[in-house]
């Protein structure tokens, strides 16, 4: 099951919200990123080796507004996106999702961290939320570790989801150039978190 709307595919029983006409979020593009609608997703170009992380984020979905972005070197994915008329709810209900969404996860991959400690309610964004913070292993022959973090809150009635995904430090122990890329794209994912803002449902709908 495709990362990106992970939580809200648990949510969503036979809801078929229509796509966000209001914008959800702003932020700050770090220099080289790129960010594109799930629609053209398949566009962007992974890595050699990563070509299974950009599978876990880019599959197309009709349910919700998904904006995939690539940092500069390709080696970290965000997914933001907004799944609409499916709250208001509380992010304590996210959290008991955590064990079916982590088993969905490990249906399309070689492993997954699911212990319950991976999860918890804590405040992301200005928000009570899921946050999930796990370990991913793709791959058959040469498993790739990945990093997964994932945050999930209520915003009126949509669901907010935003998704990151990069390989783990020790995957380029080997590989001076592309460790030095991952390190580059780590630190510009931090900056593009952190200006992340995603103003209330009221305010936006004043707008």
């Amino acid at each position: 099951m495709r990362l990106a709307v992970l939580i809200a595919a648990c949510v969503l029983v036979a809801a078929f919200p229509a796509f966000a006409e209001d914008t959800f979020a702003t932020c700050q593009m770090p220099e080289g990123s790129e960010s594109v609608y799930i629609t053209e997703a398949s566009g962007l170009e992974a890595p050699e080796g990563l070509e299974e992380m950009y599978t876990l984020m880019l599959d197309a979905n009709d349910q919700s507004d998904i904006y995939i972005t690539r940092m500069r070197y390709g080696r970290a994915l965000v997914s933001i996106s907004c799944t609409t008329d499916v709250g208001p709810g509380a992010a304590e209900d996210l959290l008991a999702l955590w064990p079916q969404a982590a088993g969905c996860i490990a249906e399309n991959v070689g492993f997954v961290n699911d212990s319950a400690s991976c999860a918890g309610v804590e405040s992301a964004f200005g928000y009570d939320a899921l946050v999930v913070r796990t370990d991913i292993a793709v791959g058959e022959e040469n498993m790739m570790l990945l990093e997964a973090q994932c945050a999930a809150f209520y915003n009126g009635p949509d669901l907010i989801e935003v998704w990151t995904l990069l390989p783990a430090a020790s995957a380029y122990l080997y590989d001076e150039q592309a460790a030095a890329e991952l390190a580059s794209d780590r630190a510009d994912l931090e900056a593009f978190i952190d200006s992340l803002n995603f103003p209330p449902y009221a305010f936006t709908q004043d707008e």
